[in-house]
């Protein structure tokens, strides 16, 4: 497509900013990366309502803190500082980054804290939280802009993003998954269970028969895929959401 028929393109985002999966604020380290690999501070969490210790959250009391982990609280000037630098959108802002990028599609999910945009040319981009490698970007590197994945030469056309794990359909008809398969959310063929990093695919990785597929769903911990009028299922059924009359809590 030549650019001057490309259609003006605008991508924007609202809401909280935490692991930036807005996409619009700046690196925090080398390339917009964020190592994730250090425990996020325990105050945070309470910055955002969820409670602290001795208190309630939801009707139940938390434990004391113990004393490694009451040092790791976060001071309220420090939460005010976080928040003027990274503060919530309460209405929507345009990405700047894809403001002469052609996007075909975006991507995210209720249990998810990370972002995908696939680009008119085929490219798909990623950002946000990748604790278990779910950007597909080969670390566990947190991204604060949107960053390219690579497809091994294949064309996104579609995706989906699971909590911890990510699902792109390609153009030829093929899927790629990546991030966290310790339930089988990948529909790899394998479920890894033994704990760490053997249990992540940091790499974009083929889906095992799925042929012809157009568009994909992500939850939790499973998977769901449409090709050719048929629906493909994988991971966790727990409450029968494989749909495969099967509910293993």
């Amino acid at each position: 497509m030549a650019s001057g028929d490309a259609p003006q393109t605008v991508v924007l985002y609202a809401g909280s900013s935490d692991f930036a999966t807005v996409g619009a604020m700046g690196a925090r380290g080398p390339g917009g990366a964020v190592d994730l690999t250090r425990a996020r501070a325990r105050g945070a969490g309470a910055a955002r309502g969820h409670g602290v210790a001795g208190g309630s959250a939801g009707g139940r009391r938390r434990p004391p803190l113990t004393p490694s982990q009451a040092g790791k609280q976060v001071s309220k000037d420090e939460l005010a500082k976080r928040a003027a630098t990274y503060p919530t959108h309460p209405a929507p802002v345009r990405l700047s980054f894809f403001e002469s990028i052609p996007v075909s599609f975006v991507a995210s999910g209720p249990a998810a804290l990370h972002a995908l945009a696939g680009a008119a040319d085929g490219r798909l981009f990623a950002w946000g939280r990748n604790d278990k490698g779910q950007l597909g970007l080969g670390d566990l590197c947190q991204r604060n802009k949107p960053t390219v994945v690579d497809l091994g030469g294949g064309k996104a056309v579609a995706a989906a993003a699971g909590k911890s794990h990510t699902l792109v359909a390609l153009a030829d008809g093929t899927s790629l998954a990546a991030g966290n398969n310790t339930q089988g959310q990948l529909g790899l063929g394998s479920v890894r269970v033994k704990g760490g990093a053997d249990d992540l695919q940091l790499t974009p990785a083929p889906v095992v028969g799925v042929e012809g597929c157009t568009a994909a769903a992500a939850g939790v911990d499973f998977s769901l895929w449409l090709a050719g009028g048929a629906v493909w299922s994988a991971g966790h059924p727990q409450h029968g959401v494989l749909g495969h009359g099967t509910d293993h809590e």
